[in-house]
């Protein structure tokens, strides 16, 4: 006499039940997710620069203007790239000047030139004066204020260390005041 007693079957969850369990869990990873996302933009964008540090420039440069002419005015006469005296097919090297051009890389070349000039009478001074000096000229560069405030705030009283913040601040590759293009 043996019957198949069927077996028995795996208790169900009703299909609501499991949708109740999995809306919380999932509103809590979108939150989380959105959470870090908001983290990260944050801490990325809070050491940067403000996004109009140079002004747009207003000047187009015609990189096919007649050197020589009015709008294409020659900085430096015609030389040979090298040694010697120029021959057939040798490059050479024309540099034109555009004064009206003010582009944020110009306007930095301006920044740069207001703070060198300013730093020429104090090449001979001793470390604490030529610290000194290098501070007081980036006080009075023409160079945007956010840059010249963040190197009063960064520079401390060393040559060394005022030098070192001007170049992450001013010059290197990715400094902070460097203009993108």
């Amino acid at each position: 006499m043996s019957e198949d007693i069927p077996a028995d079957p795996e208790p169900t969850i009703p299909q609501a039940t499991v949708r109740k369990r999995r809306g919380p869990a999932v509103i809590l990873l979108v939150l989380t997710a959105l959470f870090a996302l908001a983290a990260w933009w944050l801490l990325s964008t809070r050491d940067g620069p403000p996004a109009d540090l140079w002004a747009d420039g207003s000047y187009v440069a015609d990189p096919d203007c007649v050197a020589g002419s009015s709008e294409c005015p020659v900085f430096m006469e015609f030389r040979p790239v090298g040694h010697g005296n120029a021959s057939e097919g040798d490059l050479a090297l024309t540099a034109v000047h555009y004064p009206g051009l003010d582009d944020p890389i110009a306007q930095w070349g301006r920044c740069m030139d207001s703070v060198l000039t300013c730093l020429a009478p104090a090449s001979q001074g001793t470390p604490d004066e030529k610290a000194n000096a290098l501070r007081a000229c980036v006080a009075e560069a023409e160079c945007p204020q956010a840059c010249r405030d963040r190197f009063a705030d960064r520079a401390d009283d060393t040559l060394e260390g005022a030098m070192a913040e001007f170049d992450a601040i001013f010059v290197a590759e990715e400094a902070w005041c460097a203009p993108v293009q």
